[in-house]
């Protein structure tokens, strides 16, 4: 619903893990909630940190946390 929308927006800026392969889009791990997402088109490993960029409909994209 709505609601979740607002949540996922609240993820922006947050840390989590991928908790299965992106390439690109996989699940992430934010805080204990596993949440479909995506990369900007990088293939990123399972159990890697990772940092939420935006929300998008119903993903979030993501970057790797280490990548510059």
């Amino acid at each position: 619903g709505l609601g979740d929308v607002y949540k996922r927006q609240a993820y922006a800026g947050k840390e989590g893990m991928t908790d299965s392969v992106l390439r690109p889009s996989g699940k992430v791990d934010i805080e204990g909630h596993i949440v479909d997402a995506v990369s900007r088109g990088d293939f990123i490993e399972k159990g890697k940190r990772v940092i939420v960029i935006k929300a998008e409909g119903s993903y979030l994209v993501v970057k790797k946390a280490d990548a510059r």
